[in-house]
């Protein structure tokens, strides 16, 4: 277990270390990355489709601790974003402020989960003697290690309200990590009828790892969608 040996931020998440800190990252650690991340993707079922990228901006609905798991509900941002663009194309007459599509990591069998601030010229970690998760977003993540039974990931959390000291260094090691997709429960609760067909365009371009974490490309996509149709 790598995260709670180390202290510093170049020792457990190198490709972070420009989200916290003055400090450049290391491009050939960058690199190396990168090229491991075709290995990781193949171990990781159905986080694959979330954890490179597309839940950056998810707001954070909430975050608890049972005796041997972490559970952290998010509101996934693409599904959001489309339904907006969605709402807004068709007009339709929906409370956007209470729009929900979660999507839930339980990570079972923790051996370490600590929530910690970042010296931004040291890169030295001291963990958060208190921390809600209420007004936070998820943006970026480290994985470290992602094997049958040990999984151990650096994630990067930011709270506007707690400016200027917004960015937050989430350290968990567990044995796996399961995801939950409730996403499609709350779109049939919010739209009917003809929408779930976007819906569906939505999933199966997801599926294929499209990027749609941005208000602008799921418009791209709504036109798209009805572009098909038409033919």
């Amino acid at each position: 277990m790598k995260i709670d040996r180390k202290d510093n931020i170049k020792d457990i998440a190198p490709t972070l270390i420009e989200q916290f800190t003055d400090m450049t990252a290391d491009p050939s650690v960058c690199d190396e990355y990168n090229k491991k991340k075709d290995i990781l993707r193949n171990r990781m079922g159905t986080a694959n489709k979330y954890f490179f990228g597309h839940l950056h901006d998810s707001e954070i609905l909430s975050q608890r601790r049972t005796k041997n798991d972490v559970i952290i509900y998010l509101n996934d941002y693409a599904a959001l974003h489309f339904a907006l663009a969605l709402i807004k194309k068709k007009d339709i007459k929906i409370n956007q402020n209470r729009l929900k599509f979660p999507v839930v990591i339980r990570a079972m069998g923790v051996k370490h989960f600590s929530v910690n601030k970042v010296n931004p010229s040291s890169g030295h970690i001291k963990k958060c003697k208190t921390f809600t998760s209420i007004g936070a977003n998820y943006l970026y993540k480290e994985i470290i290690e992602w094997e049958s039974n040990a999984v151990e990931i650096a994630f990067n959390y930011f709270k506007t309200k707690s400016y200027p000291d917004c960015n937050f260094l989430v350290l968990l090691s567990c044995e796996k990590i399961l995801i939950k997709e409730k996403q499609e429960t709350y779109w049939n609760k919010y739209f009917t009828g003809n929408y779930y067909k976007y819906y569906q365009y939505f999933l199966s371009e997801r599926n294929k790892l499209r990027f749609l974490s941005d208000y602008g490309l799921c418009e791209e996509l709504l036109n798209e969608i009805d572009e098909s149709q038409r033919m």
